[in-house]
This record gives C-alpha cells, sequence and structure tokens, in this order.
C-alpha cells in the first residue's frame, strides 16, 4: 500500500509554499531544496516550464527521489495572505532573483547552490541538469 492511501506523503511528491517547512524536510531527508520562483498567473515562461517540464511523470519521479520541491509564488492577480507575501519578499531579496521563471537548489542550511532558468526540449534536458546540480553538491559534501 502506498504512503498516500495511508495519508502519508513522500518528500518531494508535491510542491509546499512554506520556506520553513520545506527547510526542516530537507534536514530530516538530506535533500536539497528546488525553489520554483514563479508568477503563475502572468508569466508564459513560467507556466512553459510547469507544463513542459514540472507537470511530467519523469520530473515528479525524479523530484520525489532527490528535492524537497517549493513554489514562491509572485502573481499579479491571485491573492495571497501576508505571510507569504512577506516570505517570498524575503526569499526574493535573500537569493536575489531578478526574474521569473528562476529554479533555485537551495542546500538544507540555505545556502545557494545552483540555478537553472530554462532549458529547451522539455523535461529530460532540463533534468539532466538538475540532476549535474543535486549529484555534484553530495560529491562536495
Amino acid at each position: 500500500m502506498s504512503c498516500l492511501h495511508l495519508g502519508m506523503r513522500h518528500p518531494g511528491e508535491e510542491w509546499l509554499s512554506n520556506y520553513d517547512k520545506a527547510k526542516k524536510e530537507a534536514v530530516e531527508n538530506n535533500r536539497l531544496i528546488l525553489a520554483f520562483f514563479t508568477c503563475s498567473d502572468f508569466g508564459a515562461w513560467c507556466r512553459k516550464l510547469n507544463s513542459e517540464v514540472f507537470s511530467k511523470n519523469e520530473f515528479k519521479k525524479w523530484a520525489v527521489d532527490n528535492v524537497i520541491l517549493l513554489e514562491l509564488d509572485f502573481p499579479i492577480k491571485k491573492r495571497q495572505s501576508e505571510e507569504v507575501i512577506l516570505q517570498n519578499n524575503r526569499l526574493r531579496e535573500q537569493y536575489q532573483i531578478s526574474g521569473y521563471p528562476t529554479v533555485l537548489f537551495i542546500a538544507p542550511d540555505g545556502r545557494k547552490i545552483g540555478k537553472i532558468i530554462l532549458a529547451s526540449g522539455g523535461s529530460k534536458p532540463w533534468i539532466k541538469l538538475a540532476d549535474k546540480l543535486v549529484k555534484k553538491y553530495y560529491e562536495n559534501k
């Protein structure tokens, strides 16, 4: 029986929106955080990255095995809580994000490990780039 049937989830299985929760899971599971800085209701490139990479089964399987997923959204129209807005703005400044989409790989201690903006060709080339960053982090640990 899968963890989902028992009401549990695997790390990396769903997109979190709380940075502290993502950090806690990263520490507990010895994983990097994949932080997706996006403008979900406006950015065409953000939607493209989501539809061509993040929504694909091969990415979902890779994520479960490798990272904790964190979505940091900066929507134009969609309403967010003040807490989420403050958190996302703080992280945008901390990691010097200048455009969307930006994907950062963050160590459990908060250090920026690497960045991917876009990769042409869909999920397989994107996963290949991401895998290199993840493997390099663990080799140098």
